[in-house]
């Protein structure tokens, strides 16, 4: 699939994954480079402002590799902040570049792709988001404590795997859908131990799925207990939200184009986002109607991740990797999304 016009891409923003690749980066020195030699009004905004918040400079603390000390909450609170501003960065970096038309995102990334499509301004963004108390120390304590996994059941030649998975995993406390891919997969989160024990289960009922679905990676708790997230949607509904730039493509069912017109829908549909039971099946559906390059934002591994057991719609779509295409240059290398098992544990 390509774009009707050459200089047209779309968006996509993952999850801040910095805790489990030990890492905000491939190459520190290209991306240094870029933010240095940037000229953008806008960008140079948002290096300023998060650099208020880290107390360095934003190229610097990129170039650190030993950033990650995970039993420390504020150097926890520091990486979050500093991976947050540098997908800001690369959005506008990216926009500056090339004629961008959609974006979309996954949880945390979404509100990034929102200031994107300047539908808020990098102190709303920082306010409800980057600062807050509450969503750093969940994060903290889940990656102190270890306990939470997460893994996409899926079986593309099964259409009751969706339906089976769910009704067997109603029997486990901890568990939660974190996605839902209908028919053929979902992804959940819960404790390690039940979620391991459910898969053992299921797999050998249908034995069939072993062989396609993920292993578990770690996971945080933002899609655990979803009812206790509610109160955020007043925090979301303070944002200013103006109309998108460009289109922005949500998990919701509802109109797409609701920012900028309703602050209490506005809210709701970043908190299905973000904290609510999210649908990635939705996302891929609306990102192929817009044909369009994907630039994607965030490592390779959660990419893979995100849009794994989706269907072949999207996954035939030609795809950039951020660090390949920060000058916004077409000749980088296109990226494919695997078709194959991820070997993630």
């Amino acid at each position: 699939m390509t774009s009707r016009d050459p200089g047209q891409v779309g968006l996509f923003f993952n999850y801040l994954s910095c805790y489990e690749e030990k890492r905000y980066c491939k190459d520190a020195e290209r991306v240094a480079r870029a933010l240095q030699q940037a000229s953008n009004p806008r960008l140079k905004r948002v290096i300023e402002f998060v650099e208020a918040l880290i107390r360095t400079k934003l190229v610097d603390e990129l170039r650190e590799r030993a950033f990650l000390h995970t039993k420390d909450l504020e150097a926890s609170r520091l990486s979050r902040v500093t991976q947050a501003g540098l997908y800001l960065c690369v959005g506008e970096l990216i926009k500056q570049a090339c004629d961008v038309r959609v974006a979309s995102g996954y949880s945390f990334g979404y509100s990034i792709g929102l200031h994107a499509a300047e539908v808020c301004e990098i102190e709303e963004e920082a306010r409800i988001f980057m600062l807050s108390e509450q969503y750093i120390r969940e994060i903290w304590h889940t990656w102190n404590t270890d306990r939470l996994r997460s893994t996409v059941i899926y079986d593309p030649r099964d259409r009751e795997t969706n339906a089976r998975f769910k009704e067997l995993a109603g029997a486990y406390g901890s568990i939660a859908i974190k996605d839902d891919r209908p028919p053929y997969g979902l992804q959940i989160v819960g404790e390690a131990a039940e979620v391991e024990d459910l898969r053992r289960r299921y797999f050998e009922a249908h034995p069939g799925a072993r062989e396609c679905s993920t292993g578990m990676i770690r996971s945080d708790a933002a899609h655990t207990i979803p009812e206790q997230h509610l109160e955020k949607i007043d925090l979301l509904k303070q944002i200013r939200y103006r109309a998108p730039r460009f289109a922005m493509v949500g998990h919701s069912a509802e109109d797409d184009a609701v920012f900028g017109r309703s602050e209490d829908g506005a809210a709701r549909r970043l908190f299905e986002a973000i904290y609510a039971p999210l649908n990635m099946g939705r996302v891929n559906e609306r990102l192929a109607s817009h044909d369009v390059p994907i630039v994607l934002i965030g490592s390779e591994r959660v990419s893979q991740f995100v849009f794994y057991g989706l269907g072949d719609r999207l996954i035939g779509n030609t795809f950039y990797f951020w660090e390949d295409f920060l000058e916004g240059s077409f000749a980088a290398p296109a990226y494919r999304l695997a078709q194959d098992r991820p070997q993630w544990q």
